[in-house]
């Protein structure tokens, strides 16, 4: 990382930690750096985007770009370049306007944030051989991170492309983040190939994570900063010193609870209420749940089928037809049986035409699969809501293992920031919204009364109870 002059003269301009040159030699061609506070994430950012080890700023297409969630965010990376890059590599000027650093060969790094998904259409016509996302799980969705990878690539066949980005655990984007390198709660390293199939071909990519702590970094062993985590509540110090991902801040769902709300699948009797909700996606994932409610009054969802394209909030394209063929196979044994589903909200939006003449619940009554509106309302969703909360803190509804995208999306969905009652729908919420459509469809449970005290034989009470004619009334109402 030195030149020659500097070579001579024994200087020593930045040296990396153990964990960092990890991740700065790592071949992969997406890898994320962090877990724990204090493990060197931004410098050795700064320090991978030069593409020092394939001399990358002698090209002068070289295109490198450095994000942060916010503009401000970006002043202290900028700060810490002005250290490091005019020594690394003297000649290279910041230009303030452009928040770009230019190097003698032609080639530029350039500082940026994207506060909005539409922020990336700013980059829709760009070229960079280097993408890299500071403080990944600030973004609450995969959107911007997704479109920016369109944006990599590279007409030099020395000079390969690498996405990077650093990031703690927590914050809106902690789920995603994490569902994507496969990262378990205790934070440990994944290395793997991901393959996309789509269309008959086959797209594969190479990703790892380099988890970092505290330890790693011996710069900080005697700052003092060990002990400041150390003082922090339980939640961030498990986040930020332990380096662990199964802790979340602004969690909308606060009673949920793995250990009593999942349960193991069991057989459901044959006179328990059956129903089922469904949000309706294409491009993004369409969720249906299948759900039953027991003598006790508690809900059990048991079964689900959810159009998930394999990555975070993303569909699957499948038409009405499909889906509705899905649902009728997974429903093929209890209809045998005859179990009829009753009173199954789906999405309003489903009876929108949008001047086509023919809405999404027409094309599913078509193919056999009957709908009724979900309750609509400008308090609707908060009121569901809170009826979702209600049941999770009293017990009364339980999500059978197999349901993993329940158990994958609900947990982590986080408080709008703009509106504290509702949750962030820039997340994966398509599972929550049917759930919610599902329990506040009026599905009760009616007690079963006990007889009433029949009349004396032969009186006259007793001949007018001969005349009415027996009711089987079932103790479920729906």
């Amino acid at each position: 990382m030195l030149t020659a002059e500097q070579e001579k003269k024994g200087e020593c301009i930045w040296v990396p930690t153990a964990k960092q040159q990890v991740f700065l030699s790592s071949p992969f061609q997406e890898v994320l750096y962090g877990g724990a506070a204090g493990g060197g994430k931004s410098d050795a950012l700064m320090i991978d985007m030069m593409g020092l080890g394939q001399n990358a700023l002698n090209w002068p297409k070289y295109r490198a770009i450095l994000f942060r969630k916010t503009f401000p965010e970006l002043g202290e990376l900028v700060d810490r370049s002005r250290n490091i890059y005019p020594q690394i590599f003297p000649g290279a000027v910041y230009n303030t306007t452009e928040h770009e650093w230019r190097f003698p060969s032609g080639a530029k790094i350039q500082f940026s944030y994207m506060d909005k998904d539409d922020d990336r259409h700013k980059h829709a016509g760009s070229e960079y051989q280097w993408i890299g996302f500071d403080e990944l799980t600030h973004w609450a969705s995969p959107v911007c991170f997704r479109f920016l990878q369109s944006r990599l690539r590279s007409t030099n066949p020395d000079i390969k492309c690498y996405l990077r980005a650093g990031t703690n655990p927590g914050s809106r984007g902690h789920a995603w983040v994490k569902d994507y390198w496969q990262i378990n709660n205790a934070g440990d390293e994944t290395a793997f190939v991901h393959v996309t199939n789509r269309d008959g071909y086959s797209a594969r990519s190479t990703r790892q994570f380099i988890s970092a702590r505290l330890d790693d970094n011996p710069h900080l062993s005697d700052s003092g900063y060990k002990d400041v985590l150390l003082k922090l509540p339980e939640k961030d110090r498990k986040k930020l010193l332990d380096g662990r991902w199964d802790i979340m801040e602004g969690q909308y769902f606060t009673s949920w609870n793995p250990a009593k709300h999942i349960i193991e699948p069991f057989v459901i009797p044959p006179d328990w209420p059956r129903w089922r909700g469904m949000d309706w996606g294409k491009t993004r994932p369409y969720s249906v749940g299948w759900y039953t409610i027991d003598p006790d009054g508690c809900i059990y969802r048991y079964k689900e089928l959810y159009g998930w394209g394999g990555e975070p909030n993303k569909g699957t394209d499948e038409s009405v037809s499909q889906v509705a063929r899905k649902m009728l196979e997974m429903e093929e044994h209890e209809r045998a049986k005859g179990i009829v589903f009753r009173r199954n909200p789906a999405d309003p939006s489903c009876w929108y035409s949008k001047g086509e003449g023919v809405t999404i619940t027409e094309l599913f009554r078509d193919a056999g699969i009957t709908w009724t509106p979900a309750k609509g309302g400008p308090a609707s969703r908060i009121n569901g809501w809170n009826v979702c909360n209600q049941k999770l803190h009293d017990g009364q509804f339980k999500v059978f293992s197999n349901c993993k995208h329940f158990i994958r999306t609900v947990p982590m969905l986080q408080i709008d920031e703009s509106r504290p009652e509702d949750l962030d729908t820039n997340m994966e919420d398509h599972v929550a919204d049917e759930w919610r459509y599902a329990l506040i469809s009026r599905v009760k449970y009616q007690k079963e009364h006990l007889p009433k005290q029949r009349a004396g034989h032969m009186t006259f009470d007793y001949l007018l109870e001969q005349d009415q004619p027996t009711i089987e009334k079932s103790k479920y109402r729906l």
